[in-house]
């Protein structure tokens, strides 16, 4: 038996300051279906009020600042393991967390603590996930050296 119609929920991770609508609006286009209606949950339901509360949280705060002890410290520990290493910003899919804290002013900054191949990240929460020992043993020295320049200030 084929079923009359399917539904589907997507958990996103958008950028702060995403325009909701205009997202939703490019997957339809991108999906380039007119069977296919893509929307934000709507009504009474939780997941409507959840998703307009985030929303709004998310709308008013700005990026965390690299202007921070914390920020300076993993710039820090980054350098003193990996010298001349680039140490930049950047959208990092796992921080769906984030806007808990940063909606408290509390800094988040998403980081691989070691280096890792793009084969790699291709098993990343998949089969076969593993990381290298060796950058395992480097990630481990700069979140240690991270914390103790912390913890000293």
């Amino acid at each position: 038996m084929i079923p009359g119609s399917a539904e589907a929920t997507l958990n996103l991770r958008i950028i702060p300051g995403t325009n909701l609508q205009k997202f939703i609006a490019d997957i339809s286009k991108a999906l380039d279906d007119p069977r296919v209606e893509v929307s934000l949950p709507s009504g009474d339901s939780p997941e409507a009020a959840r998703v307009e509360r985030l929303v709004k949280q998310g709308s008013r705060l700005p990026p965390s600042s690299e202007d921070t002890d914390l920020y300076r410290a993993l710039e820090s520990g980054a350098h003193a393991v990996w010298p001349g290493a680039p140490v930049t910003t950047y959208l990092f899919q796992a921080g769906t967390d984030a806007i808990a804290w940063r909606s408290r002013g509390v800094p988040v900054y998403g980081i691989y603590p070691y280096p890792i191949t793009a084969e790699d990240l291709t098993r990343m929460h998949g089969n076969d996930e593993r990381v290298p020992i060796d950058s395992l043993e480097q990630g481990t020295e700069m979140i240690y050296k991270t914390l103790l320049q912390v913890a000293s200030e």
